[in-house]
């Protein structure tokens, strides 16, 4: 399965669950999946697939760059998903998000 297949759906059933993160220049950090949200109805693409976000927390320290990181899941496996750091989620974590448009 390829990035373009994915759907929100995909990734709701494994909410709270590990990824790790290699990123360069920070090793390899632990970030839970705890959001998948939809992004607008009536704005699918072609494919007919809905334009969704994955909201992530990670540690406090360190926060990592936005860029293209590596992601690994027991099930779903590698991918190389753009994050953008949101800032501190209130909870001593760290929130990231990853866009599917």
């Amino acid at each position: 399965m390829t990035l373009a297949d994915l759907t929100r759906v995909d990734f709701e059933i494994h909410l709270h669950g590990v990824f790790q993160v290699e990123a360069e220049g920070y090793g390899t950090l632990t970030l839970e999946l705890v959001e998948a949200i939809d992004l607008g109805v009536g704005t699918a693409k072609p494919d007919g697939r809905q334009p969704f976000s994955l909201i992530f927390r990670g540690p406090s320290e360190p926060v990592l760059a936005q860029q293209v990181c590596r992601l690994t899941h027991h099930v779903m496996g590698g991918l190389d998903l753009f994050i953008v750091p949101l800032g501190p989620d209130g909870s001593g974590g760290t929130r990231y998000e990853a866009v599917f448009a």
